[in-house]
Formats: structure tokens, C-alpha cells, sequence
């Protein structure tokens, strides 16, 4: 009888730390610098695209040029491309891609890609029909088509020619994804495709180009993260793992004037938090962090650079390097 207690309170006791063990301890953003838009008046702070490379950030401005700053202390480097439609000029933004001592720079209104190098010396361009999203696919430079349907068309870059990869507007309609909606962030790791969207029955899919399917990531949120209703408001990846902004709101019924209310007013009225998750390949929750409730983020601003996030607040249209901590 004391052997069946001894073994029934060892179960108990193994259930409970591993129940204990579940939760994870919510890390820390620490403030390592900023960046705001009063420090340097030719850029607008309405960022398109960040890129991150070597030291550096490619800052993807509505000003229609890409501007270049130091990740360590967000000192202005210089400048690339100008507003325009002749060699070497941007009209209307796309997204930006380092790839090598190049960065290639899709142009939507030209219908065409540019590449500069990193210096900002214009190399070339070649036509490509609406071209919004830039990553590498195996080694290929890769895009997706702007305003086709959903994100759903993908290009591959292949000497000097555009061959169509993937079509995905079968399985958009499958799920009901609405064709006047694009797929809110791209990203392609460990030979994986992940949309992310805002505001469907998953907030972010995975393509399996084998079996093609869209397959739903259904564990993103876990007993560490608020249950209401939520947003997914950027994704990126850093040395395997998965970054996700992601944006809770409490009360979707908040009446509130828009015009004449803060950002923070805002946040305050419906109640959103916003929070940094860490996840492995598998979306796995590994790590998460409140993004201070000063902060109000916005999209496809977000880049992990080693142990720091950088991530743009729409509020104040400043930029900041947060270091992360646990």
C-alpha cells in the first residue's frame, strides 16, 4: 500500500512540474537605440521594406529611395535610388532583397526589377509584370505578383528571364481566402513558405509544395499568450526559429474617432496588446515578449538581427532597436 502511494505521488509530482514547465516566463524588450524621422528629413519613416545585412539596414522609404543605416547605432550611411521612371529610379515601392554585395529593389509602378549595388551604384534592371515580394527560393532570386490574387502567384528569376514557380489560387479559393485580399507577410524558410494573414480562421498557412497544400498553422497561441481576438502583424526568421508580431484585441466593439484620437488612444480602446513570439521550425512556442504599451506597431517592419529586434512604432513613426532578453 505505502509502494502504490509512493508511485501515485511520484505521477502527481512528475504532472505538475511538467504542467509548470509548459509555462514559459515572458522576456523582456529593453530599448537599445532609436531612430526618428526629425533626424533625417529626406526619408519619410514610411518604410515599405527593412532588409537587414552585414551590419547594415536598408530602409525601403515612401520617398521612393532606399536609405542605408547602421544597425549598431542607426548612423545614416547614405542613399540609393531616386523617384522616377528612367535607369536606376523607383515610382512605386514594392520590397527589397540583399543578396550578396547587391540589393535588388522591385518596382510596381515601373513593372520592373532594379538592382544597385551595395554602394548604391545602379547595375541593371529587367521587366517583371507587378512585382511585390523579393526572397530567395534555392539559391534563385524569386517574387511574388502584386494584385494577382491573394500573393498566390509565384516567379522564379532564371538568367535573365521570369518563369512562373507556383500558383496558389486553387487553394486560396478552397479555403475562402477573399481574392481582393493579399496575404498580409511572406516568408520563405528551411524551404518553407509561410503566409501570414490578418484575418482568416488561421492567421498564418504553410505551402507544402509536395503534397500541394495550404496547411494551417493551428498552434500559434498557447496558455502563455491572451485569447482574444487577434492579428498577425509581421513574420521573419532568424537561425532557424520564427518570429511573429502578433496583435490581441480585447473589445472589437470600441467606438472611438479616429481623426481626432492618438495612437495611443486608440490602442487603449480596444484594448490591444501586442507581443514579439519566438518559435521553432514546427511553431513551437519558444519564447514571447510584451512590446511596450507606448509602442504601436506596424507592418512589414519587423527584422531580427542576432539578440535585437528592430521594429517600427506607426504612433511616433520612430524606429527602435530593442534588445531581447529573457
Amino acid at each position: 500500500m505505502f509502494k502504490e502511494r509512493i508511485i501515485v505521488l511520484s505521477i502527481l509530482l512528475s504532472l505538475l512540474i511538467f504542467g509548470c514547465s509548459s509555462r514559459l516566463k515572458e522576456g523582456s524588450l529593453t530599448v537599445a537605440d532609436s531612430l526618428g524621422w526629425q533626424e533625417n528629413c529626406e526619408m519619410n519613416m514610411g518604410f515599405f521594406d527593412v532588409e537587414y545585412s552585414d551590419g547594415k539596414i536598408f530602409f525601403y522609404d515612401t520617398s521612393h529611395s532606399v536609405y542605408v543605416y547602421s544597425s549598431e547605432d542607426y548612423s545614416f550611411i547614405h542613399k540609393i535610388g531616386k523617384e522616377g521612371k528612367g535607369p536606376g529610379e523607383l515610382s512605386l515601392n514594392g520590397k527589397i532583397l540583399v543578396v550578396g554585395d547587391n540589393l535588388l529593389v522591385s518596382d510596381i509602378g515601373s513593372n520592373r526589377i532594379s538592382t544597385f549595388s551595395i554602394e548604391g551604384e545602379f547595375l541593371s534592371s529587367m521587366k517583371a509584370v507587378l512585382p511585390s515580394d523579393l526572397y530567395l527560393d534555392e539559391g534563385k532570386v524569386s517574387f511574388s505578383q502584386f494584385y494577382a490574387l491573394p500573393g498566390c502567384k509565384y516567379f522564379n528569376i532564371e538568367n535573365d528571364s521570369v518563369k512562373q514557380r507556383i500558383d496558389l489560387s486553387k487553394l486560396f479559393d478552397d479555403i475562402g481566402i477573399e481574392r481582393t485580399e493579399r496575404e498580409n507577410s511572406l516568408l520563405k524558410s528551411n524551404g518553407k513558405y509561410y503566409l501570414a494573414f490578418t484575418q482568416y480562421k488561421s492567421n498564418i498557412y504553410m505551402y507544402d509544395e509536395v503534397k500541394n497544400e495550404l496547411i494551417s498553422v493551428e498552434n500559434l497561441f498557447s496558455d502563455n499568450l491572451p485569447t482574444e481576438k487577434s492579428y498577425v502583424l509581421n513574420i521573419d526568421s532568424s537561425d532557424n526559429e520564427i518570429f511573429v508580431i502578433h496583435t490581441f484585441m480585447g473589445n472589437t466593439d470600441a467606438k472611438i474617432d479616429y481623426k481626432n484620437s492618438s495612437s495611443s488612444q486608440i490602442k487603449a480602446a480596444f484594448e490591444i496588446r501586442e507581443y514579439l513570439c519566438k518559435y521553432d521550425s514546427n511553431f513551437n512556442l519558444i519564447q514571447f515578449w510584451k512590446i511596450p504599451d507606448n509602442i504601436y506597431t506596424v507592418m512589414n517592419t519587423m527584422i531580427v538581427d542576432d539578440k535585437f529586434v528592430h521594429i517600427q512604432d506607426s504612433g511616433s513613426q520612430n524606429y527602435y532597436k530593442f534588445r531581447l532578453s529573457r
